[in-house]
């Protein structure tokens, strides 16, 4: 039996697309700034997680902290790509 891998990897947050299905997690405004807050202060603390379909990444999970970094112009953000 073998083990999926999981790739550790740097990306443009502006790539990874979102997943056709609807986001769950709503963050309110004031939660939102202190993420982005924090991320300025300390960096992008905790990896994006990721799955890739013909060269496409998409988010599993993420979304706001991807959407900060944009904010915050971050040119590469840790993420980490697990098998379909």
């Amino acid at each position: 039996m073998s083990v999926p891998t999981v790739k550790s990897i740097n990306i443009d947050p502006r790539l990874p697309h979102e997943l056709p299905t609807k986001n769950p997690n709503v963050m309110d405004p004031a939660t939102y700034e202190r993420l982005r807050e924090d991320m300025r202060v300390d960096g992008f603390l905790q990896s994006l997680l990721l799955v890739e379909e013909n060269g496409v990444y998409f988010i599993v999970d993420g979304i706001h902290r991807r959407d900060a970094a944009v904010e915050i112009g971050l040119a590469t953000v840790p993420a980490l790509v697990a098998p379909d």
